[in-house]
């Protein structure tokens, strides 16, 4: 056989090939967004996607964004602080969560598939009076709440650094409704 056509065949073969790997992956790439379009995923411009994964970011990691969004995992050590209490009410409860969002993504591991698939969860929220200030001292589920018991475990330590004011009568047992995407 003669090396020009080994060769010719050889750079045949690949191009075939790539041709055959590109046709696979633009074909992926429609089914995909297929699904996408039928789930109602919205379609995020290159822009907005980095602000949403700097503003979401749980690790610190530097976005390469000019101004980039202040990352929600931050917003723990604006709000809720002595300078910035929280009031002791409802609407500072559902602060309270908004504020710790990350947290309760953090923390929806440990319940059980169902609650997890509900996206919503009722839970009650203690405040005590503490040395002047209001702090979580429970989040309990709703009924019995055995089966959710390490997910309000796990809240209730993560937002147990978050100040409120003083509850009127020393303590505030009051229902909330979590929900997630």
């Amino acid at each position: 056989m003669n090396g020009r056509r080994v060769v010719f065949i050889l750079l045949t073969l690949v191009v075939l090939t790539g041709g055959l790997f590109w046709a696979v992956g633009l074909d992926t790439v429609r089914g995909v967004a297929a699904q996408e379009a039928a789930l109602g995923v919205p379609m995020l411009s290159r822009e907005d996607a980095a602000r949403r994964v700097a503003r979401e970011d749980m690790f610190g990691l530097p976005s390469r964004i000019p101004d980039a969004p202040a990352r929600d995992i931050e917003q723990a050590w604006k709000v809720g602080t002595p300078d910035s209490p929280l009031p002791a009410t409802a609407e500072g409860i559902a602060t309270l969560f908004e504020v710790y969002a990350v947290s309760v993504r953090g923390c929806r591991s440990q319940l059980p598939d169902a609650e997890r698939a509900a996206k919503t969860l009722a839970v009650y929220v203690t405040l005590r009076d503490v040395g002047g200030t209001g702090r979580v001292i429970a989040i309990d589920g709703l009924g019995e709440g055995a089966t959710t018991r390490a997910f309000t475990g796990c809240l209730a330590g993560s937002v147990q650094q978050a100040v409120f004011d003083a509850p009127a009568g020393g303590q505030l047992t009051t229902s909330h409704r979590l929900e997630w995407d």
